[in-house]
């Protein structure tokens, strides 16, 4: 198998073209993310290889129609033919869309579930490959717009889920705040129980909780080994864990 391919359970993601590879933040969201049970439209805001939208596909069993949005073109015909070679093709599209700049995407109508693994460095240096970048430097999809975007095409009754950094959690919070979005479930992803808080899991609804369900996850034990929490939220997906 070639090396560039990735084999989970049910799907194989080809990765050769797109900037940013399958890690260990995208099958999290994916598997971690809040999807309502009656959904019927998924919208994945950044979808790259076509990760998250096909998790969608399985956790929902084809039942819902999904978009995934990139403003990568590489990325798009990546996710294009990932979706294709998967066992919910009739269910899955791909669209080279900007959701900060572009309107195009209002005309699907809301969603039922957003999923959105954004890009997030603000600082470092910029790289030589524009592709790379625009996957990793959040210059390219600007937050406060993000969040907007997120607002207005989510519908009343409707999940957006994403992963942060933790330092950024509080000011993801207050812009879900600033557009009526809602803390409804989140949870700290540690690397190991003596490691610090690196990421954080979010899901927002336009309802506000009157109790924010707060969970962690640690994801390993020792190198390569995995606690149990991990293992039983990302197991219907990897094929080796």
């Amino acid at each position: 198998m070639p090396s560039s391919l990735f084999r989970f359970k049910t799907f194989v993601i080809e990765q050769e073209e797109v900037a940013m590879k399958i890690g260990t933040d995208g099958v999290l969201l994916g598997a971690w993310a809040e999807i309502p049970q009656s959904a019927k439209n998924i919208l994945d805001i950044g979808t790259g290889t076509g990760l998250l939208s096909l998790q969608a596909a399985q956790r929902t069993s084809g039942a819902a129609h999904i978009i995934g949005i990139d403003i990568d073109v590489n990325a798009v015909n990546t996710a294009t033919k990932n979706f294709k070679n998967s066992s919910w093709s009739s269910n899955l599209e791909a669209l080279q869309l900007d959701v900060i700049t572009s309107s195009d995407i209002l005309g699907y109508g809301k969603f039922d579930c957003i999923l959105c693994n954004p890009p997030f460095f603000d600082s470092g240096p910029i790289g030589p490959k524009r592709e790379r970048n625009m996957a990793r430097k959040a210059s390219y999809m600007p937050w406060p717009i993000l969040f907007e975007r997120i607002a207005s095409l989510l519908r009343d009754k409707g999940i957006a889920n994403l992963i942060l950094p933790f330092e950024s959690f509080e000011r993801a919070r207050k812009l879900a705040q600033d557009n009526y979005l809602f803390l409804k479930r989140y949870c700290l992803v540690k690397g190991h129980k003596d490691a610090p808080v690196k990421r954080v899991l979010m899901s927002l609804s336009r309802e506000k909780s009157e109790e924010i369900k707060e969970e962690q996850i640690i994801v390993e034990m020792a190198r390569h080994q995995y606690t149990k929490a991990y293992y039983d939220l990302v197991q219907p997906f990897y094929l080796k864990l």
